[in-house]
């Protein structure tokens, strides 16, 4: 099993974009993927299709 993590303190410079993108191109390649939205915001969570 693999750990992924993408993190910075600063705002707005794209993490959740980045482990959307990521996980995405990761399942189309049949990966199982987990993707946790640690961020209060939750926007990860929100957007996941």
């Amino acid at each position: 099993m693999n750990t992924i993590v993408i993190a910075n303190k600063k705002g707005g410079v794209g993490k959740t974009t980045t482990a959307q993108n990521l996980a995405s191109a990761l399942a189309r390649k049949s990966m199982v993927i987990l993707a946790l939205d640690m961020d209060a915001q939750a926007n990860l969570s929100r957007t996941w299709v």
